[in-house]
């Protein structure tokens, strides 16, 4: 398993991984999302750090199984934490770390052969 440190990726903005050997392009990866995921292009325009609900995208040709949501900019955005769970569960991702409620933020995650529980 791979976990990766702050991922924060606006709506404009595309990383390219250049050389990854394939055997760690498919090992589980889980990222930490440094912020929420906004469904808007423009989220906070007061400020704050959000990602683009197109994130993942940047991350095209890994097996990203989730994220992790423990970060202090999970509420830059109004509901970010059940928007951000929200998302990543429609996009077939696990989340860990926070929740709408303690007992939703100590859950944890398992992943087993690149498959996230």
């Amino acid at each position: 398993m791979i976990v990766t440190g702050d991922v924060a990726i606006a709506s404009d903005d595309r990383f390219t991984f250049v050389d990854f050997p394939r055997e760690i392009r498919e090992r589980p990866w889980v990222v930490n999302l440094e912020g929420p995921i906004s469904p808007v292009i423009d989220p906070s325009p007061s400020g704050g750090l959000s990602n683009a609900n197109d994130w993942w995208q940047s991350f095209e040709g890994f097996n990203v199984a989730g994220a992790t949501l423990a970060n202090n900019h999970i509420h830059d955005l109004p509901n970010g934490i059940e928007q951000t769970r929200l998302l990543l569960k429609e996009s077939g991702l696990i989340s860990v770390g926070a929740g709408t409620n303690l007992l939703e933020a100590a859950q944890p995650a398992i992943v087993k052969e690149g498959k996230a529980e």
